[in-house]
């Protein structure tokens, strides 16, 4: 049991250098990324909703906001390494109703 825990730490030390350069090539290559955006889209996703009171002609009526967050998607490909990212950003919180 000890000597698979101690082979197991051994290979460990040992590939820890090539993990680390290979890090340290994959942030090399991302800084030389030449980007295009190729699709923007925007979504509407709904988050909660609450309710909450208001007044009429002073009578008291409960009224229910739906709460939406609007997401903008934006696709973006790099001819230079052939492969896509996607950055998806919150553009703002919308309410159903002005309160």
């Amino acid at each position: 049991m000890k000597i698979g825990l101690a082979c197991g730490f051994i290979v460990m030390c040992f590939m820890q250098p090539t993990i680390v350069q290979a890090a340290h090539e994959d942030e090399r290559q991302s800084e030389n990324h030449i980007w295009e955006i190729q699709r923007v889209s925007y979504h509407h996703v709904p988050i909660y909703s609450h309710d909450f009171n208001v007044w009429h002609h002073f009578i008291q009526k409960e009224k229910t906001c739906n709460v939406i967050n609007k997401v903008r998607t934006e696709v973006r490909y790099c001819k230079v390494h052939d492969h896509m990212e996607t950055n998806v950003t919150s553009e703002e919180v919308i309410h159903s109703h002005d309160h």
